[in-house]
């Protein structure tokens, strides 16, 4: 799977702290190599999920764009 930010995203990445990128880079990894299998926490079956997919980091609303790769 192909993760792409946007820059907004990207520019709002540069003020996170520190420990807040690494979270966020360590999940991009996650998902890039093994998808959304093996996340840990609490996972929820997509139709639990609401349809404006959406995370809140640090009180700001950002919109990463995740891609399926075609095999």
């Amino acid at each position: 799977m192909e993760v792409t930010l946007s820059n907004d995203f990207k520019t709002k990445f540069a003020n996170f702290l520190t420990t807040d990128k690494q979270k966020i880079l360590d999940l991009i990894n996650h998902i890039t190599q093994h998808g959304f299998d093996g996340l840990t926490g609490r996972n929820k079956s997509s139709d639990e999920v609401p349809t404006a997919q959406s995370l809140t980091l640090s009180h700001q609303r950002i919109y990463p764009t995740l891609h399926q790769n075609s095999r």
